[in-house]
């Protein structure tokens, strides 16, 4: 299948391993020789469109677009990974196929192959195979566009007013793995949201009663990341909602945390790193994200050994430095007419409707 995020694209294979004859040359080709038929390319574009259409009906699966659109603004992580319908509309064949020919580069690629062979052996299979691929232009130049800098809180309500609930995402501008503070960063995350036993679910789920899910989530990019926590709520409830959520963040800074949870959280982190070399796929995009992020060979080792470092105060110095209340940026979807007086409390208000084409 192939895949693409804010920072790469791909396709991952699996396959027999006596299989490998037949399905080398056909990565050849598509990495290679890639084609885009009119006519299939015009069916996935509809496709698309109706499915970018469809998906403003479940606000679950647009808010996080949403959320970077605002958070990110003309960053490249602010993009919207399928584009909007009035672009997509645009694009012919001709131009996807010129597109791919100038960014889907040998010069910035990896190939991984993990499985049961003699790497001599699939060293010359692979320089056989993929040897001769070359460019003919040099790397395109992109304008760089800096990250934006937050200073005080913003909200962004998206009316959908036949909506009875409020989904919600709180967040900023997170970090990159590379990051001295990235391990920390977890180990945060894992408090607040990142498993069942967590602050937020304890006080909005266990407690409040107030949803069947909540999360915190840090995301990393090349240059960045994303701090976030997400849930919805009955309408009527969402202020209820909020407020417990910054007085958890809030939480690290008033009483910090105890060593009972902090060495819990970060056993946690430990003991379930191994999952993401379980099987081979795994490792294969462990690889990936090594050479995405540019990695040291290293770091899964370094990484667990300075999460078993983290301090009561390294947390809290992540929450103020990086994560303060007066930063955090906020968007909800729901009816905006209940929403409007109630959320524009925590910060400078600006709206959207979720009709309107784009996040």
């Amino acid at each position: 299948e192939t895949y693409i995020d804010h920072d790469s694209a791909g396709v991952d294979l699996s396959f027999l391993s006596g299989d490998q004859d037949r399905v080398f040359p056909l990565l050849k080709e598509a990495a290679q020789a890639a084609v885009f038929p009119r006519a299939e390319f015009e069916r996935r574009k509809k496709r698309l469109l109706l499915e970018l259409k469809q998906e403003k009906e479940r606000p679950a699966e647009v808010i996080e677009a949403y959320f970077r659109k605002f958070l990110f603004g003309r960053h490249g992580y602010g993009n919207p990974l399928y584009g909007l319908p009035s672009t997509v509309k645009k694009i012919s064949s001709r131009e996807a196929a010129a597109f791919y020919r100038t960014h889907y580069r040998p010069d910035e690629a990896a190939l991984i192959v993990v499985g049961d062979f003699q790497t001599p052996a699939m060293e010359e299979k692979v320089r056989k195979l993929f040897g001769t691929w070359r460019v003919k232009k040099g790397r395109p130049l992109f304008k760089a566009v800096p990250l934006p800098v937050h200073r005080t809180s913003r909200v962004l309500l998206v009316n959908k007013r036949d909506a009875q609930e409020t989904t919600f995402i709180i967040g900023t501008i997170g970090l990159p793995m590379h990051h001295p503070a990235y391990a920390a960063a977890r180990v945060v995350h894992t408090i607040l949201g990142g498993r069942f036993s967590s602050w937020l679910n304890e006080a909005l789920r266990v407690e409040g009663g107030l949803t069947y899910g909540v999360e915190s989530y840090v995301e990393p990019y090349q240059s960045s990341g994303l701090f976030a926590v997400s849930s919805f709520t009955a309408a009527e409830d969402t202020v209820r909602a909020v407020d417990l959520v910054l007085e958890n963040l809030e939480r690290f800074d008033r009483q910090g945390v105890d060593a009972e949870t902090l060495s819990s959280a970060k056993r946690y982190l430990i003991g379930r790193f191994p999952s993401r070399f379980e099987t081979l796929g795994d490792l294969a995009d462990w690889l990936a994200l090594v050479f995405i992020f540019g990695l040291d060979e290293t770091y899964a080792e370094d990484f667990l050994r300075k999460v078993e470092g983290v301090t009561a105060e390294d947390c809290r110095k992540v929450m103020a430095e990086h994560w303060a209340r007066e930063r955090l940026q906020m968007v909800f979807i729901g009816p905006g007419k209940a929403l409007r007086d109630r959320v524009k409390k925590y910060g400078r208000l600006f709206e959207k409707d979720i009709r309107e084409e784009g996040y």
